[in-house]
């Protein structure tokens, strides 16, 4: 069974631009790496319990992508987010949490705006109950952010950026988990068995 960082490298490398309607699209068989470039993703540096996507992201790099991370810069307040510009891997974990973060270059709303054209975010999960209701790891940050009442909230969102939460298969269906009314919902999440959508 393929792990959550190949289950997502498939939805995510399902971005690329559409073929130039003077161009006839390749054969699936004879298809050739994405090429990413123009394209740009919101991932997450795991955390402990959280699906590690450090090969997504390389690859989404590899592919010609722009790969953004979240920053945690103080509790109660929204995220920002910075650039990765190589391997995940070179990232060093630091701050109260012990993340991997890059350096903190944009807002939420200049992370959504065209400029950047960000097309996919993953938004990690502890799990998901009933009808996308996510379960994260209490600190409300992605909420805050992106949810109906935080600073840019995705569900009003002029662009068309796809959202997957990520979580292993096994904590889709969590009992107990309602939506609230501040809480980003989440419609589709991508698990190492493939693709699972909410009702």
């Amino acid at each position: 069974m393929p792990d959550v960082a190949e289950a997502a490298w498939t939805a995510a490398s399902t971005i690329q631009s559409r073929p130039s309607p003077s161009r006839s699209a390749p054969r699936a068989e004879a298809m050739p790496a994405p090429d990413l470039s123009g394209s740009s993703m919101l991932a997450y540096a795991a955390l402990r319990g959280e699906p590690n996507l450090d090969s997504c992201i390389d690859r989404f790099l590899a592919a010609g992508g722009r790969v953004y991370l979240p920053v945690v810069t103080e509790v109660g307040r929204p995220l920002v987010f910075g650039e990765v510009r190589e391997s995940i891997r070179t990232l060093q974990p630091k701050g109260r949490w012990g993340i991997r973060e890059p350096e903190p270059q944009l807002s939420a709303a200049e992370l959504m705006s065209a400029e950047v054209g960000l097309g996919l975010v993953f938004v990690p999960a502890l799990g998901f109950g009933e009808g996308g209701a996510r379960l994260g790891n209490g600190g409300g940050f992605y909420d805050r952010t992106f949810g109906p009442m935080g600073e840019v909230p995705l569900a009003d969102s002029a662009h068309q950026t796809a959202i997957f939460g990520v979580c292993f298969d096994e904590e889709i269906g969590l009992d107990g988990l309602h939506v609230e009314p501040w809480d980003l919902r989440i419609t589709r999440a991508v698990t190492e068995a493939g693709l699972h959508s909410f009702q």
